[in-house]
């Protein structure tokens, strides 16, 4: 330890900024320099960045074989655990994130997380950045609307690699057009009116978009299978892209959901099965555009233009690829590993005793709410968590 803090400063501090998050809060206990190093304010904006710019479009990485998650209870409790591939426990650092007042006094819903911001939106269209392992947070301001009178509308969260920037979209139902309003974090320019538009499908666009390639997806899922479409919106140029047909599925299919896998937009058919009561999916589909430039070698064989069938008989929504290419899955109540080369489910990991509606990709860091220009954010004085495995998440 000695030879260590003889080392200069900078080098020191280089080297804890390639660590994860959850080491360096190990590492302040380590000695009085090294917890002077990590609690400068600039330590914590290079973590985050060189994170960033480790995986720019990619919420996690595999590269350690270890994954993180949220977790969305149906009781709405949030939940934050990690993957790690090839472990006797292969369920790890599983806790609550507990809310605490004032953003536990709302009923939330997830929307998304970049780079260990989470966007929560709450009763009365209140939108929460919050980064817990910071304790940051911030309520953004409300649009001036009169949501009572509106009973369509959608939100999404995207973050944009090329410029830095965090998106909150709002669209919303207006007679014979969908209005949009976006908020860019820390701009300075609160929500702007992009505009209405007439869309040539006028349906109620289900969930919360899913951000793939640039730009947020909605699906649609009309009693008319003709009529099933996915809304695209950019979040670059902030206007409408040309509505994505979703790939034909068979008539048991009861509706469609899209998520992200591996860096790819992916649609999988939902039907409800007897046996467990449950919807499961049978099938997955992922879609390469012309400009994809991703190298994931699990979709290699699959790199045809527009949507290819990939998985079969997978039963439950697909969540990342493991280092060693099966993919993690997950369903109400447990997670489970699937080969994707036999096109069989492996193993259960864990029965969950929550039963979860959303699980998704995320990474712990440091970033800023103050740093990206939320003047207005605060701190969580306390954040306490139910956890099966001891650490200070905080």
């Amino acid at each position: 330890m000695d030879n260590l803090n003889n080392l200069p400063a900078e080098i020191i501090s280089d080297v804890l900024t390639c660590l994860p998050a959850e080491t360096v809060l190990d590492c302040k206990l380590v000695s009085k320099t090294w917890r002077d190093l990590i609690k400068h304010p600039l330590f914590y904006k290079m973590h985050t960045n060189r994170l960033i710019n480790h995986s720019a479009t990619a919420a996690y990485s595999t590269d350690s074989g270890k994954l993180g998650f949220l977790a969305l209870a149906q009781d709405k409790k949030l939940y934050y655990f990690e993957y790690v591939e090839n472990h006797n426990k292969p369920i790890d650092n599983f806790k609550n994130i507990s809310l605490t007042p004032p953003i536990q006094n709302y009923k939330y819903n997830y929307v998304g997380s970049f780079n260990g911001l989470i966007c929560l939106r709450a009763v009365g269209e209140n939108i929460c950045m919050y980064n817990p392992m910071t304790k940051e947070y911030v309520f953004l301001p409300q649009p001036t609307i009169n949501f009572y009178r509106i009973k369509q509308r959608w939100f999404g969260f995207g973050y944009l690699p090329s410029t830095g920037e965090y998106k909150v979209v709002l669209m919303y139902k207006v007679p014979k057009f969908v209005e949009v309003i976006v908020y860019t974090l820390g701009s300075g320019n609160g929500w702007r009116n992009i505009g209405q538009f007439k869309l040539e499908f006028n349906y109620v666009y289900e969930g919360h978009g899913v951000f793939v390639n640039g730009a947020l997806h909605w699906m649609h899922n009309a009693r008319a299978r003709a009529r099933r479409m996915i809304l695209v919106f950019d979040l670059a140029d902030e206007k409408f892209c040309e509505h994505l047909s979703p790939p034909l599925v068979p008539i048991a299919c009861n509706y469609l959901v899209v998520g992200v896998l591996g860096g790819f937009l992916f649609c999988a058919d939902r039907h409800f099965c007897s046996v467990s009561r449950q919807y499961v999916s049978s099938d997955i589909w992922v879609y390469k555009k012309n400009n994809d430039n991703y190298s994931m070698k699990e979709l290699d064989e699959h790199r045809s233009l527009g949507w290819s069938k990939v998985f079969t008989n997978v039963y439950s929504i697909p969540l990342a690829f493991t280092k060693s290419g099966d993919v993690l899955t997950y369903s109400l109540s447990f997670l489970s590993i699937y080969d994707a080369k036999s096109s069989t489910l492996k193993k259960i990991l864990v029965p969950f005793k929550e039963q979860f509606c959303q699980i998704s990709p995320h990474r712990n860091t440091f970033g800023s709410l103050k740093e990206l220009g939320e003047g207005n954010a605060k701190t969580v004085e306390s954040v306490k968590t139910k956890k099966r495995k001891s650490r200070d998440y905080a």
